[in-house]
């Protein structure tokens, strides 16, 4: 309406570079690093990675090859459950915006476990070691620095959406994230494109190291992975795209 319109031609410059740098960190990069953290952990368990791509080629299939499966009808992240399982264990190891790239001010004292803060305390959130003791307390998860997507299944074979709930990287309640499921869903395109295409994901093991041991946290706008170098090897017959 008017109303906004006015609002938003009348924004300070502040203002604007904010929205942009928010446009362009949360709404781009953290899906990029988060596709790269879930590819990496592809290379590390080649045998998820095998069934996340025997899922993706019978979608593709099914639809009648890569285009349609991927057009604005075709694709439907309820037909790739166990792929939507790697994308949120990815979310889940690999929270990229937390600690301190998401800390805040407190703008009045509070009082929290028994002690008093006050006003202008720095807040850090860690998203990553919180989800770890109430997932592990909620649905007594073990090993919960491995990369286990089954995690995520119901008994039925799709998205266990109570589980769902407790992913807490796009924040919740009324903060929630407004992009969560639109992220999610580039994501898996993307993820589903390169298992498509590729039959072998692997790290080249002279720049990142035996298992991609050389593979490090990097704190830039996001938490980033360092030292990750992957080889992309094409099938030996290629998916028909009818």
């Amino acid at each position: 309406n008017g109303d906004m319109l006015d609002a938003i031609a009348n924004l300070r410059r502040e203002s604007w570079g904010a929205i942009l740098t928010t446009m362009f960190i949360a709404g781009s990069e953290t899906t990029a690093v988060t596709t790269a953290w879930t590819l990496c952990e592809f290379a590390r368990y080649p045998e998820v990675q095998q069934r996340a791509r025997k899922e993706v080629l019978g979608f593709i299939n099914a639809a009648g090859g890569l285009e349609r499966a991927l057009g604005p009808e075709g694709f439907a992240m309820a037909k790739l459950p166990f792929l939507e399982a790697c994308v949120m264990e990815g979310l889940r190891l690999h929270p990229v915006a937390d600690g301190a790239v998401i800390a805040h001010t407190s703008n009045k004292p509070f009082d929290m476990l028994g002690r008093s803060f006050p006003s202008g305390t720095k807040v850090v959130p860690l998203l990553k070691m919180a989800m770890r003791r109430d997932m592990a307390q909620r649905f007594g998860w073990e090993d919960l620095e491995e990369f286990r997507p089954q995690r995520w299944l119901a008994e039925d074979g799709g998205i266990d959406r109570e589980r769902d709930k407790a992913l807490l990287t796009f924040g919740a309640g009324p903060r929630v994230c407004p992009g969560a499921q639109m992220a999610k869903k580039q994501m898996a395109v993307l993820l589903c494109t390169l298992l498509s295409r590729f039959g072998s994901i692997r790290f080249d093991e002279a720049l990142s190291g035996p298992g991609g041991s050389f593979v490090r946290q990097q704190m830039l706008t996001s938490i980033c992975p360092k030292n990750l170098h992957l080889v992309f090897e094409e099938h030996v017959a290629a998916c028909a795209e009818n």
